[in-house]
């Protein structure tokens, strides 16, 4: 992909101590931009030492199950000399965060050499992961810990169980040295703001008017226990007659995650060496997911775009 010379490597950038060389840790990121995530505006998450940033704020087993975005989650861990120390940064400024994992090792297969690649967050909602150094194929790599590349989001369930509604996972073989792969979103139901907007947008969606929100008809997103609490699913209509359709309704925000915090100072950015949960068998239990046999087509509103560029 054109750019990558331009975008590598990543200069300047803060140095997070916390992640370079602490086993399992994580430090939380504040944005200057609100980043469109699955429909929702984000102004912070968490980044991690194991190549993959946590969209939510709320650690637990589902750390490495859903809502993150996964350049390539697996079992790094920090070396020692002689070896060349690992290195992870990041930069944001406006309009872009980036998070660099540089000269990482993999705990169970370290002699096959390091990874570097960043994860790239863009104002508009575009996500690129970016390759330099990738020494043996992603499918090749010991499955003794979680092994994703891609995206991911959830919805909260009974007892505040997170239960994903979309995971996008590239094709792997394809991701190599010198390798950009691109997400670029597009239009939902839930982005559209009036009920001629909704129903105009797609057959699937369907307008709530006890919510002025739009969706599928099961509202298969963030806002999935909201939409049943107003019993959307039994009430919201794929019409917009007997409705106001000429303004957008004045609705209490209903982002789930905090707004941007303005960073004057990349200093004032801090790292909290917090210990994340170590991985274990029992997160290879897959999370009950809805039924897929009616949902396949309608889910297709949360998908994003993909392309993988390689350079020569």
């Amino acid at each position: 992909s054109s750019g990558i010379n331009a975008e590598w490597p990543l200069r300047p950038g803060i140095r997070s101590d916390p992640l370079s060389t602490i086993l399992h840790s994580y430090a939380e990121r504040k944005l200057d931009f609100e980043f469109p995530y699955y429909g929702s505006k984000l102004g912070k998450f968490l980044a991690t030492a194991q190549g993959f940033l946590y969209m939510e704020s709320n650690l637990g087993q589902a750390l490495y199950e859903t809502k993150y975005i996964a350049p390539l989650m697996a079992g790094f861990t920090p070396t020692q000399k002689p070896r060349k120390p690992q290195d992870v940064r990041h930069f944001s400024n406006s309009t872009i965060y980036i998070n660099q994992w540089s000269d990482m090792s993999l705990e169970s297969q370290r002699d096959v050499g390091v990874f570097t690649f960043q994860v790239q967050l863009h104002i508009d909602g575009v996500i690129k992961f970016v390759y330099k150094e990738v020494p043996i194929p992603i499918e090749d790599i010991n499955s003794s810990h979680v092994v994703k590349v891609g995206i991911s989001d959830a919805y909260s369930g009974p007892y505040s169980q997170l239960i994903p509604y979309n995971t996008i996972y590239p094709n792997s073989t394809l991701i190599g040295p010198d390798t950009t792969v691109t997400f670029t979103p597009i239009p939902t139901c839930s982005s559209q703001r009036t009920c001629r907007g909704c129903v105009g947008h797609s057959a699937h969606c369907v307008w709530c008017a006890s919510l002025d929100r739009c969706s599928t008809k099961d509202g298969l997103e963030q806002y999935h226990a909201l939409w049943h609490q107003h019993e959307c699913p039994t009430f919201a209509v794929n019409t917009c007659e007997g409705i106001k359709t000429d303004i957008t309704p004045r609705r209490q925000d209903l982002s789930m995650s905090s707004g941007p915090t303005r960073v004057t100072d990349p200093n004032s950015v801090t790292d909290h060496p917090i210990i994340i949960p170590p991985f274990n068998e029992t997160m290879l239990n897959p999370v009950p997911v809805p039924d897929k046999s009616e949902e396949e087509e309608k889910r297709k509103k949360y998908r994003l775009r993909l392309c993988v560029d390689t350079t020569a």
